[in-house]
């Protein structure tokens, strides 16, 4: 959980893919590697509305990378890609594009809602700072 860097995702599929012609664009998403805040450790975001601005950054900066890559690349078949959250995140992008754009969610959850509330995340959630949060 909480990948940094971007060996993995080179490795096994930005690489494979170049070796049969296709380009791809790794993104290292906020809150993670380089852009994590000095106060974080290691993937644990300090708050829980940190959550939803990494999804919207993540989104965003990939919405832009496919307009930049269709209209001023010229580029015709785009397709977004992600992992588990990633895969999440890249279903929102591919749907928020007003051009057709191909989508692969692997292993990507409807929301973050059920890890967060009935699953393994559950007790790991800072209940009271929440509730602080909220109330403000």
């Amino acid at each position: 959980m909480g990948e940094f860097g971007y060996t993995r995702r080179n490795e096994a599929v930005a690489l494979p893919l170049c070796e049969d012609g296709i380009a791809s664009i790794i993104l290292e998403g906020p809150f993670y590697g380089s852009r994590m805040p000095p106060c974080q450790k290691r993937s644990k975001l300090e708050k829980v509305t940190d959550l939803l601005v990494l999804g919207r950054a993540t989104i965003e900066e990939a919405r832009s990378l496919l307009l930049w890559l269709k209209e001023e690349e010229g580029v015709d078949v785009l397709v977004v890609a992600g992992c588990s959250m990633g895969g999440l995140h890249a279903a929102m992008t591919g749907t928020m594009t007003n051009f057709e754009t191909g989508i692969v969610a692997h292993m990507a959850p409807p929301s973050a809602r059920h890890a967060f509330c009935d699953g393994i995340l559950y007790d790991s959630l800072d209940k009271k700072m929440l509730l602080e949060e909220v109330a403000i």
